[in-house]
């Protein structure tokens, strides 16, 4: 469950930066209220399904956290190099 849950603060805060920080250009109602809407159900899902996971964390979960890290890196620094 703590996997999961940062996984999804760490998507929600590059989420947040990449919106309100690196992107220049303006984002219409429409598209902030479906992608809140979409975002909040799809963030919901994980939570609920990983979170009755009781399975012990092993090497595939481990290269998946490190994968997940590693693109979450990848995506936010170039977000952040179009945005400098």
């Amino acid at each position: 469950m703590i996997f999961i849950a940062s996984c999804l603060i760490i998507y929600y805060v590059r989420l947040q930066l990449t919106v309100w920080v690196f992107q220049k250009r303006r984002w219409t109602w429409v598209e902030t209220i479906t992608l809140t809407v979409l975002m909040s159900f799809v963030l919901y899902a994980f939570a609920r399904v990983g979170g009755n996971n009781k399975q012990v964390v092993g090497i595939v979960e481990v290269i998946g956290i490190w994968l997940y890290l590693s693109g979450s890196y990848i995506n936010t620094h170039s977000e952040y190099s179009r945005h400098v």
